[in-house]
């Protein structure tokens, strides 16, 4: 197995050597993390996990299973028994969740079609009205088996400036964009009452578990600190061979 995740993580290093890196893409949108509220604690920029191997609180949420209806939005993909689960937290109008969510695919990708990552995506609303109403969206596409397909396209459509407002007209275009085949329960769902309740719970109960800013992403339930691709490559690996 070790010889199998080195090959495939070789795969990934070189597809991390080939795309454009958040340290190049940052300075560009001029933040560096999308806080929640103005006085929680900043992103940190260093180091790989946290030291301690107590698993955050966070990892203690239910999490999300591939193929399972009752997951929360739908939103895990991979193998059920994959060794290693990588947790992301994040807000559609976050453009640091973008440019990590960019990132992390072409990394990623190679390890979750081998087997060896699990991917269980956590879309929180924190940054208003709006990103509820993203969230929601996310959920509704879910139901037709598209929530991936559906965070990596909204994230590839971020201005170069600011927050997606994320309209409904502008959601439904990105419906569009992946090709979901049924687009009024898509509509019906994003605007359902009760979805949008569900994204408040959930978010709700992130922030009371720690969570502190978006994005967040956990490695088999610690916290990665070195959220860049490179961290989190080299976190998963450490995760495979622990």
């Amino acid at each position: 197995m070790k010889k199998t995740f080195n090959r495939i993580f070789n795969k990934s290093s070189r597809n991390l050597a080939n795309m454009v890196i958040i340290a190049t893409l940052a300075p560009l949108i001029g933040l560096a993390a999308c806080a929640q509220p103005a006085e929680e604690t900043a992103a940190p920029t260093t180091a790989t996990l946290t030291s301690t191997p107590t698993p955050h609180k966070l990892a203690a949420l239910a999490p999300g299973m591939p193929g399972d209806p009752g997951g929360p939005a739908y939103r895990a993909r991979g193998n059920i028994n994959a060794p290693v689960v990588v947790t992301e937290y994040m807000d559609l109008r976050c453009p640091f969740c973008a440019i990590h969510t960019n990132n992390y695919a072409p990394v990623l990708d190679p390890l979750v079609e081998a087997g060896q990552v699990r991917v269980d995506y956590r879309v929180v609303a924190v940054l208003g009205p709006d990103s509820e109403r993203a969230a929601a969206a996310a959920v509704a596409a879910g139901e037709q088996g598209l929530f991936y397909d559906f965070v990596i396209e909204a994230m590839k459509r971020f201005p170069t400036e600011g927050k997606p407002k994320w309209s409904e007209a502008e959601l439904v275009e990105v419906a569009k964009a992946i090709n979901i085949s049924e687009l009024e329960p898509f509509i019906v769902t994003m605007q359902n009452p009760e979805v949008h309740a569900k994204v408040r719970a959930e978010t709700i109960e992130a922030r009371a578990n720690g969570l502190e800013y978006v994005p967040t992403v956990l490695v088999n339930g610690q916290k990665l600190e070195d959220s860049s691709a490179q961290g989190l490559l080299a976190a998963v690996q450490a995760a495979t061979n622990s």
